[in-house]
């Protein structure tokens, strides 16, 4: 999970040096305007893994964290997108689960997922439902790919996932793979 934390900064505090700790702490990805911008919101945003570091790195410029933590849920696109490390981008997440680009994919930044896709109108476009699907039956099968294939039969994941497999596996348009039935017949009589 992403967390929005409310902070409380001390009157003339580095907001500039603290955003680039804090991008220290996420990994090189993370934009540091886009950080600065959050900061001087009021609040950080960090993934759940990296809460504490990113408590600590603040404290050494006289900041807080403050308040109950909020989920935060990154549009693609948004420039909230930036604050965060790569993996853990919704638009980088989706073109690690589609195949488009490769790299590992943490189980929470599916989970953050799930909430991004439970938040939006289901789109008119039939294209954009399929896409959406394919995500999320992607993401089902990333987080439950190290489960004991024991838990996923009783939990029925065993019969999602060979349905998934096979709906992958079958042919985009069986008809053209078959040659036409006129065609057998006229190269039967053409052979001397």
């Amino acid at each position: 999970m992403q967390f929005f934390s409310p902070i409380e900064a001390p009157e003339g505090a580095d907001l500039e040096a603290a955003a680039s700790a804090v991008v220290a702490v996420l990994d090189d990805e993370a934009s540091k305007d886009s950080v600065l911008e959050i900061l001087k919101a009021g609040q950080v945003v960090t993934p759940a893994e990296y809460l504490l570091k990113v408590q600590v790195a603040l404290e050494g410029f006289g900041i807080k964290m403050v308040g109950p933590l909020n989920g935060a849920v990154a549009i693609p696109g948004q420039a909230l997108e930036q604050a965060l490390p790569k993996a853990y981008r919704p638009s980088v997440v989706i073109s690690r689960l589609l195949g488009e680009e490769s790299g590992d994919v943490p189980t929470s930044a599916v989970y953050d997922m799930v909430d991004l896709l439970t938040s939006i109108d289901e789109p008119e476009a039939p294209e954009e439902v399929a896409l959406i699907g394919e995500v999320l039956a992607r993401a089902v099968m990333g987080v439950t790919a190290g489960i004991p294939d024991g838990i996923q039969q009783k939990a029925g994941l065993i019969d999602f996932r060979n349905a998934y497999t096979e709906r992958l596996s079958a042919l985009i348009d069986p008809d053209a793979e078959a040659a036409p039935a006129d065609s057998e017949e006229k190269q039967t009589k053409a052979a001397p």
